[in-house]
Formats: structure tokens, C-alpha cells, sequence
């Protein structure tokens, strides 16, 4: 999968910009994050599950419809109706980041909301 395009933008920006599938949008405002679903969904993006590594993400035994953030390899992937998709990176890339632990908070199914 190819990377995503990443943009930072203001919270008007993204309201009234186009939408390309793929890009994730960081607003510098109202510092929230956005991803561009397909070619007419813009999704907030309100719940990330951080892991530390791909085995920590392989071995959840029932993971929810969430996005996931795997520090050590910088690789979003989203959890949906059973399957796993890469939103981006590519797996095996070292991280900038530093790895942190799950937070540990019971997960909903609250993770997105439609805005366009």
C-alpha cells in the first residue's frame, strides 16, 4: 500500500477542502486528525490504540473497529468488521517515536464521526 498523504491545515481548511481518499490531515487549530475514508467520507479520527509493536497488534485476541498506531514500525492500520487494513507506512520502518504502552481504556465503538 502506498503511504498516505499527510497535511497539517486549519480546522476551516479541512471543512471546506476536497477530499482525497488516503490523506490524513492534521489540523494545527484545533489540533484533531482526520482521514480521507474513500473520495466523499472525511473521518475525525477520536480513538487511537497505541501498541508498541506489530506482535503486540498480532496477538490482540479480539480486536475492536478501531485505528491502531504501531510505534515501532509508524504504521497506522484499521480494525473493521473482522479484517485488518494498513492506512500507512510500510511494516518493518523504525519509528521516530518512542514506544509507549496501551493506555489500557476499555474501547467502544465510539472511534469516528462522519463530518462531510
Amino acid at each position: 500500500m502506498a503511504l498516505p498523504n499527510f497535511i497539517k491545515a486549519t480546522q476551516a481548511q479541512i471543512l471546506s477542502g476536497t477530499i482525497k481518499e488516503g490523506t490524513v490531515i492534521f489540523t494545527s487549530d484545533s489540533h484533531n486528525l482526520y482521514w480521507d475514508a474513500d473520495a466523499t467520507t472525511r473521518v475525525k479520527v477520536t480513538d487511537i490504540i497505541e501498541l508498541a509493536s506489530e506482535s503486540d497488534r498480532i496477538a490482540l485476541a479480539s480486536p475492536s473497529d478501531k485505528f491502531y498506531y504501531v510505534f515501532s514500525t509508524g504504521v497506522f492500520w484499521r480494525h473493521h468488521n473482522g479484517a485488518w487494513s494498513m492506512i500507512g507506512g510500510v511494516s518493518g520502518e523504525s519509528s521516530i517515536l518512542s514506544p509507549t504502552q496501551p493506555s489500557g481504556q476499555k474501547e467502544s465503538d465510539s472511534w469516528l464521526e462522519i463530518i462531510i
